[in-house]
């Protein structure tokens, strides 16, 4: 039996007529609005569910609210650490590479990493030079 699912890369969904709603804390936007003009986004272009979250982060374009999104993101693959049964680093690792951009799943990828702390040292590192 053949598999029917598609992969479908997520820059297929950033390109269109109707271009991807951007939130930036350091303006007035009310963000209620930008919830509601991205979940049209995602509507009028068939967004699959297990990407919306990664265009949802992709839309915050803030200083604040990146570090906010990735702060969650951490907070997350850290309570995923205390299920029973816990999952394997390399679970963890792999879950969460998705929902970073490309660049910084290339650096992952190239990194070889074992463990959730080598994840973290590595995600600090590229903070830390993204905003210098």
């Amino acid at each position: 039996m053949h598999d029917t699912t598609e992969t479908v890369p997520l820059s297929s969904f950033l390109n269109s007529e109707l271009p991807l709603p951007l939130y930036d804390d350091a303006t007035e936007m009310n963000a209620v609005f930008h919830i509601r003009k991205l979940e049209e986004f995602m509507n009028f272009r068939n967004v699959p569910q297990q990407l919306r979250l990664a265009v949802a982060c992709r839309s915050i374009v803030g200083q604040i609210g990146r570090q906010w999104v990735e702060a969650l993101k951490l907070k997350y693959a850290t309570m995923a650490s205390y299920l029973d049964p816990r999952p394997s680093d390399a679970d963890l690792i792999e879950a969460i590479k998705s929902h970073f951009p490309i660049t910084v799943q290339r650096a992952m990828l190239t990194s070889q990493l074992c463990t959730v702390e080598e994840t973290l040292d590595l995600l600090k590192r590229i903070e830390i030079t993204q905003v210098s």
